[in-house]
């Protein structure tokens, strides 16, 4: 099974109960294939829905600091590092 993942920046609620928080969607990390396995690091592009590479930028008007956090959505979890 391909292994898809969102990549999210948490707006509001940074600390609460993941129902509490609020989140904007920032892409997806999504290869189209299943990963390598466990100890067999590869590095994903973050993309959106349609596949096209993004570029998030995380500087400008944000204060304080900025949570990211991914979530999964298909395939395991064999582990993921930012």
């Amino acid at each position: 099974m391909s292994a898809r993942r969102q990549a999210n920046q948490i707006t509001a609620g940074q600390g609460q109960d993941d129902s509490k928080q609020v989140k904007k969607l920032l892409g997806y990390f999504a290869p189209g294939r299943a990963t390598a396995g466990w100890d067999n690091l590869e590095i994903f592009r973050l993309t959106d829905a349609s596949g096209n590479p993004l570029t998030v930028n995380l500087g400008g008007n944000v204060t304080g600091s900025t949570e990211l956090r991914y979530c999964k959505e298909t395939g395991t979890d064999p582990g993921f590092f930012f």
